[in-house]
């Protein structure tokens, strides 16, 4: 889920319908009414991204019948867009082996994307591997051609998906 949190749970035969509450604890008294759904599942569209929330659930019966007492609360976590990766610097042909790729770390991210493209367009470039999250995210491209300049991005990923490309920078191997 993302920008969303989804609450599930087990179906009750005697119920016709559910109503969601929403707290910022496990107590259900500081909990808030969200809305009511006949199934047994409910999306809480207006949940704050990076939040965590307490959710309970009460079962109404028939001729409205109830509702029961709240449920236990349950924790959900609304994700959160993993956010534009800044400060991309690649080496300029100080290894002949490799061209290595530096960022600064993301905590929303729990993947990078790389890409290389000999101009400098990020719809034009290729994804060329992955890096995890690391307190200094790098990542060495050995495939990089000697001599030739190419220019590099990096994308953070996460549950919502990915985000933007970041700057670009120019790195290459040496030519031995």
């Amino acid at each position: 889920y993302c920008g969303y949190v989804g609450v599930a749970w087990s179906s009750c035969d005697t119920a016709v319908n559910y109503k969601v509450y929403r707290g910022p604890n496990s107590n259900p008294a500081n909990a808030v009414y969200r809305g009511e759904t006949n199934g047994n599942f409910f999306d809480d569209n207006t949940a704050t991204p990076g939040s965590t929330y307490y959710y309970f659930v009460r079962a109404v019966g028939n001729n409205n019948c109830g509702p029961s007492a709240f449920s236990v609360g349950n924790p959900g976590y609304c994700p959160v867009s993993p956010g534009v990766v800044q400060n991309v610097f690649a080496t300029n042909g100080s290894n002949c082996d490799t061209v290595r790729v530096v960022w600064n770390s993301l905590s929303t991210a729990v993947n990078y994307r790389i890409y290389r493209g000999t101009t400098n367009n990020s719809a034009a470039a290729t994804h060329i591997g992955n890096a995890a999250p690391a307190a200094t995210p790098d990542f060495y491209d050995g495939t990089a051609t000697p001599g030739q300049h190419y220019y590099y991005w990096v994308r953070a990923e996460n549950s919502c998906g990915l985000g933007g490309f970041s700057n670009s920078d120019q790195g290459w191997r040496c030519n031995p």
